[in-house]
């Protein structure tokens, strides 16, 4: 039986033609769920950012990457940090589909994208320093 992702990160280094992606959870997965769980119990963008920070820093490519990657990767936890507004208004979006409105499921400033799929309800945020972007997925809840 294979299953399918249901959460994971991709980290995509553009000069390099290089893409890793780092699954942090499986269909089917406990995982899956705390992860929700973490999302609705952050009650603040400060706490939602801190949450997302950690899974960011255990999830994507680390020493073993050189160059670029692990010099995007140091710098990740505070271009989250400066996005914390709009990741919590984007992840708000995600976690009551019934309220999506396009301007809360589709958001794009400077570094910072989001988007929750019309169709399949996937949370999407993407985060880029200089040619490296790192991105956050992850299905909706039940």
């Amino acid at each position: 039986m294979v299953n399918n992702a249901t959460a994971c990160w991709s980290t995509v280094d553009v000069q390099r033609e290089w893409c890793k992606i780092t699954v942090q959870a499986l269909e089917g997965d406990p995982q899956h769920d705390a992860i929700i769980r973490e999302f609705i119990r952050a009650d603040d963008p400060a706490s939602l950012v801190a949450f997302l920070q950690n899974l960011a820093m255990s999830s994507t490519p680390g020493d073993e990457e050189q160059g670029e990657v692990a010099k995007a990767k140091a710098e990740l936890p505070a271009v989250i940090k400066s996005f914390d507004k709009l990741t919590a208004t984007c992840i708000d979006a995600f976690l009551k589909p019934s309220e999506n409105k396009d301007e809360r499921t589709n958001i794009e400033e400077g570094a910072f994208a989001c988007s929750v799929g019309k169709e399949t309800g996937w949370l999407r945020l993407s985060y880029k320093i200089g040619e490296v972007r790192f991105v956050f997925m992850i299905a909706p809840h039940g």
